[in-house]
């Protein structure tokens, strides 16, 4: 049965190895942009950082004991730029499903839970970042009720 809870110290082992198959996903696409995955992929001390953060929150999606997911999602205060409205929001830096679960709810589930704590923090809206390759990703966010709001471009000018 499909458990999403917050992460504890005792899985930072199961996180590497999840943020270890992102990062090779995403070396694989632009190795121009992204290292090669080393491990650990993420020093203990991040982790601990990232679980003991009260301004974020890191989760799990746990089944038979075993690690199958995680997301990580900050709450980030209104900007200073005068062009901007000022809006609390919350930013979503990390998704990560294993292969064999995906498209069986554990992203959405773990969205959800995303969701109900960005209430509680009283957040306008979630953002976050996707690459143009990751077409699975943009194809699950846009049937979460995510959007576009921003292109970023690049030239090579080497």
């Amino acid at each position: 049965m499909l458990k999403i809870r917050k992460a504890k110290i005792e899985d930072i082992a199961q996180l590497n190895v999840l943020f270890k198959d992102i990062d090779q996903f995403h070396y694989n696409a632009l190795p121009e942009v992204f290292r090669k995955p080393k491990d650990p992929v993420r020093p203990e001390s991040y982790l601990r950082k990232l679980i003991i953060d009260v301004n974020s929150l890191l989760l799990v999606a746990e089944e038979d004991r075993k690690i199958i997911g995680l997301v990580h999602a900050f709450v980030r205060e209104p900007s200073e730029v005068p062009i901007f409205v000022k809006k609390k929001f919350v930013f979503i830096d990390n998704i990560v499903v294993k292969d064999e679960y995906q498209r069986k709810g554990v992203g959405s589930a773990l969205m959800k839970k995303i969701e109900d704590w960005s209430r509680k923090e009283e957040a306008c809206f979630i953002e976050l970042n996707v690459w143009e390759f990751n077409k699975k990703a943009k194809r699950f966010y846009r049937k979460l009720g995510y959007h576009t709001i921003s292109i970023k471009m690049r030239k090579e000018i080497k």
